[in-house]
């Protein structure tokens, strides 16, 4: 069995962080920790102490984002893409849960719309890698049906009204 290269052992462990960011906190990208996005303190430790800014960790989320793009060309015909497909499935998640944290920021919000964009392609290449993704039909959210009688499709019986009961 093929040990993890540790190369991407380090991509993986920052796409695991990133996956892990949820609104409402900011990450510290260089010593992987978060701080309460509405924190003095947080605040302070993050600009001062580590000297990291909002652009700063988007800059690194997108060296992380284009890195792991690398690494699925590298690793197409290994064991290891469903790793960073998977990882990179979580990372999306914590990547959208930013903008709420950045909600005010349209530069920042507009960086990370690309980010997600970037990962939609990836994952939708590589859906069939993805950990519980079922190949099959597509559901529509918030599908709506209208009655129409011109319709005439199957399905129209089960939204009839019912028949209102004789009582003799």
């Amino acid at each position: 069995m093929n040990s993890i290269p540790v190369g991407l052992q380090s991509l993986l462990a920052k796409l695991d962080f990133i996956g892990q960011i949820r609104g409402g906190s900011k990450a510290c990208m260089s010593n992987m920790t978060f701080v309460d996005d509405d924190s003095w303190i947080g605040s302070f430790y993050r600009r001062f102490w580590v000297k990291e800014s909002r652009k700063t960790v988007i800059s690194d989320i997108e060296k992380i984002i284009n890195e792991t793009i690398e690494s699925i060309k590298v690793h197409k015909d290994t064991v290891f893409l469903k790793l960073i497909i998977n990882s990179l499935s979580e990372a999306r998640i914590g990547i959208d849960s930013m903008k709420v944290t950045y909600r005010d920021d349209p530069n920042i919000k507009s960086r990370i719309s690309v980010q997600l964009k970037n990962i939609d392609i990836q994952l939708e290449m590589h859906r069939h890698l993805i950990k519980g993704y079922q190949a099959g039909p597509k559901v529509v959210k918030d599908m709506k049906i209208h009655k129409n009688d011109k319709d005439d499709f199957p399905q129209k019986k089960l939204f009839r009204k019912p028949k209102p009961v004789n009582e003799n």
